[in-house]
Order: C-alpha cells, then structure tokens, then sequence
C-alpha cells in the first residue's frame, strides 16, 4: 500500500527528523463482558537518500540525502555564475549572470547584485538583455522567456544594480541575463555578490558571492626607435613607435637631437 500527501516546506532550513508509522485498530471483544483491545504497531521509516533531479540541462546539484523526508534547505542560490566580455579600461563591459534558487522567488523580488564599484553607467537607462530558461509546473518543461524587468536601477555610488522579478521563479528555472556598464580607467578586481528580498520577507535569499570581475592596467610596449643622423651639431630626428594596452592604437613621437634634453612629446 502506497500513501501520499501533500506539505508545505518551512521558510526556515531543518533537518530531516526521525518519522515513524503507526498501524492501530481494535479489536472487538464478542464476549460483552470483557472489554475490547487496541492493537499498536510502531515501526520507523527508512528514508530515501536519492537524489533529487537536477535542475534540467545541468549537472546533479544535490547530493545524497537530499530527498530526506522533511529535510529543509537553507534558502540560497545554487547556481551563481558571472563572467564578462573584457578587461580592457575605459571600454563598455557586458557582464553575464546565471542565477537559480532552491526556493521560489516570488513576482515582486527585488534581486541587487552589488560590487559594482568604480563602475559607470552608459545609456540614461540600464538595459536588461534577458534570455532564462523557466520551469512551468503545468506542463513540466522549461521554455525561454523573460522574468525580470526590461531594465535596472544602477547605483553608482554603492555600486549595486536592482532589479524586478516580474514574474515568479520557480525551483529548478534559471536566470539568464546580463547588463552593460563601462569598465573604469585603472587597474581594478572586485567580487560581485547577489541577493534577493521577497515583498513580505519570507525566504528571503541572502547575500552570496558569485565571482570576480577585473579590469587589466593601461601599459604600452617600445616597438621602435630610431635617428636621422650620427653627425654633430645637426639636427636629429628621433623617432619611437610604441603600442598601448590594451588599445591597439600606436603612436609615432619625433624630436630632434636639440630637444631631446627637455622632449617635446606633444608633437
């Protein structure tokens, strides 16, 4: 005999507690002068310690023990990727997310990605190119859509970027998603982390690393350099050819043997 029913997980993580069957019936006693008798048999329930599925074009995320009966899980993000599309200074950077909780994140969540120090924001507006993978329970397939707002609240100076879930997470759906601010001018590498709040607090996710964004140093490579003449008291044409990175651009600085004690190198 197989019996099921349904439960509401708590907001809150526990473990998984020691459940148990009780059978109990009574016997009835055909002699009306003796009472009846109560039969009970307790037996304790082995738990299943498979796996759950995992999240659908990925790896198995949970482990062993996972689907204990009862076990709640810390609320928290279980996938959390960032990358980027350049290190160069001063040039516009796409920074890429993939995000997916074990806990539904309601419509209305606010999700703040923060660590976007010394970051600046490009268009009056921040754009957010969407592309998530959503589980729909109904028909038990993912599909792509979009579940954020079209575009984001970016705040310089503590360096984080808000966003709106307009339409629910469910378990299992991923975040696909990403935004545009240009890089700064120096040398940087922060940590970004993510965090999601509901409108009434419940589940919240709390503040998790995701990685490290960095920006390369402006530098510059001698290529060459050369003179006119050897002779004395003439005048010489010095040329150097240098590279900066990491722009591509070179530049060519002429002077002559006079101007080489105090270089004119504006020219």
């Amino acid at each position: 005999m197989k019996v099921k029913f349904k439960l509401t997980n708590l907001a809150t993580a526990q473990p998984s507690p020691d459940v148990s069957i009780r059978v109990q019936w009574t016997v009835t006693n055909s002699d009306s002068c003796l009472s009846d008798s109560t039969v009970t048999i307790d037996k304790a329930i082995t738990k299943t310690t498979d796996p759950i599925s995992p999240i659908p074009g990925t790896k198995a995320l949970l482990g062993a023990g996972d689907a204990a009966v009862l076990l709640v899980l810390q609320p928290g993000w279980i996938v959390k990727r960032v990358s980027q599309s350049t290190r160069n200074p001063c040039e516009p950077k796409t920074i890429m997310f993939s995000l997916s909780s074990n806990v539904e994140v309601r419509n209305g969540a606010t999700i703040t990605v923060s660590g976007l120090t010394n970051f600046t924001q490009i268009t009056k507006s921040l754009t957010i190119d969407e592309s998530s993978s959503l589980l729909k329970f109904s028909c038990i397939t993912t599909e792509s859509s979009k579940a954020l707002s079209s575009t984001g609240e970016f705040d310089k100076d503590k360096g984080t970027v808000k966003l709106t879930l307009e339409e629910t997470l469910t378990v299992k759906s991923v975040l696909y998603f990403s935004f545009v601010l240009r890089n700064p001018c120096a040398a940087l590498e922060v940590g970004l982390s993510v965090s999601a709040i509901h409108r009434n607090s419940c589940a919240s996710l709390p503040v998790t690393k995701l990685g490290l964004v960095s920006v390369k140093a402006l530098d510059f490579t001698l290529k060459t350099s050369n003179q006119s003449t050897c002779w004395p008291d003439n005048d010489n044409c010095a040329r150097v050819s240098f590279k900066i990175r990491p722009s591509s651009n070179s530049k060519w600085i002429l002077f002559t043997e006079r101007q080489l004690a105090n270089p004119d190198v504006s020219r």
